[in-house]
């Protein structure tokens, strides 16, 4: 059993080994930045069992991961595996012939989504996603289908009606069913476009801190 300071050292290790950051980690576990800021410094001894779990939710561990207590194997839905790549003009080479279980590489998932949302990583090559830069990761909701509420407005990973796939902002077409898609990198805007499935994007890591 830890004591409070061996508690409070092993939750800055795991901060460290994660790249987490006070203000970060606190406004994805919804806890005030200071809570977290206080206990670090020692000022507060004792953290409580709620903001424990708050915390490590938002990192996607167990609270006994905080303090290096778990040690079973990694649950799986606590990583991701990059299934593909996101390139110039933000088109994408995505590998889904990949069993479940297979990728080119594992990432750490990113705090704050839940456990139970099924994610797709890729990674940018490339600097066609200002200010997101070559070897970062971009995380999206994996799904089959497209979800119109969830997606006007948003960053998506879209598979076109002739197979191709893109990672685009979509908007309203200006036909029925269908979409224009917006990049980052200058390039004309596609208008009314068909699409099979979108997922929208959760999250982009820095490539040093989506590493496991």
């Amino acid at each position: 059993m830890l004591d409070s300071d061996e508690k409070r050292e092993a939750l800055k290790r795991f901060m460290e080994a994660r790249g987490l950051t006070v203000a970060g980690w606190a406004k994805s576990a919804g806890i005030p930045e200071s809570t977290l800021r206080m206990h670090l410094k020692g000022v507060s001894r004792n953290m409580r069992s709620d903001t424990e779990r708050k915390l490590a939710n938002a990192a996607g561990v167990s609270v006994d991961a905080l303090y290096g207590l778990d040690y079973g194997a990694p649950l799986a839905r606590h990583q991701v595996w990059v299934k593909g790549y996101l390139g110039a003009g933000n088109a994408i080479q995505l590998f889904e012939a990949m069993g479940e279980n297979e990728g080119f590489y594992e990432v750490s998932r990113p705090p704050g989504v839940h456990g139970d949302v099924k994610l797709i990583a890729m990674e940018i090559r490339g600097g066609s996603m200002p200010p997101w830069r070559d070897g970062d990761v971009v995380y999206c909701e994996q799904r089959d289908h497209v979800d119109v509420q969830a997606i006007l407005g948003e960053a998506c990973m879209v598979e076109l009606e002739d197979g191709g796939m893109l990672f685009k902002e979509v908007q309203q077409g200006y036909e029925p069913g269908t979409f224009n898609l917006l990049s980052w990198d200058g390039s004309p805007m596609r208008m009314n476009m068909k699409i099979r499935r979108a997922m929208p994007m959760v999250a982009v890591v820095r490539k040093a801190q989506a590493r496991l």
